[in-house]
């Protein structure tokens, strides 16, 4: 008798041990499961990320060219308006020199 009621304890007590090994198992899985998904989505999000970025940088690389574009043509526009009126003043000032 004495003999049966320490073999139901150790039984007991493996099932206990079987049980708690059982519950770190699942524990570590869920743990590398979700460390894995965590890992996959980030990289998803860098890539998301940088595509963005290159396509806003490209955005702004198009708005600096068509602004440079702009700017040469105001400036081109109002040198060639200032050389007409210098070659105007000249003339003029050069009719006027030459009727006295």
């Amino acid at each position: 008798r004495w003999w049966r009621d320490c073999m139901s304890r150790a039984d007991a007590g493996d099932g206990e041990l079987q049980q708690g090994a059982a519950l770190r198992l699942q524990t570590a899985w869920r743990g590398f499961r979700e460390r894995r998904l965590y890992l996959r989505r980030r990289r998803a999000a860098l890539i998301i990320q940088t595509g963005w970025r290159r396509f806003l940088q490209a955005q702004h690389r198009a708005a600096r060219l068509i602004q440079a574009a702009w700017k040469s043509y105001r400036q081109r526009r109002s040198f060639l308006q200032q050389r007409r009126a210098a070659v105007t003043l000249q003339a003029a000032c050069r009719g006027q020199r030459d009727r006295h």
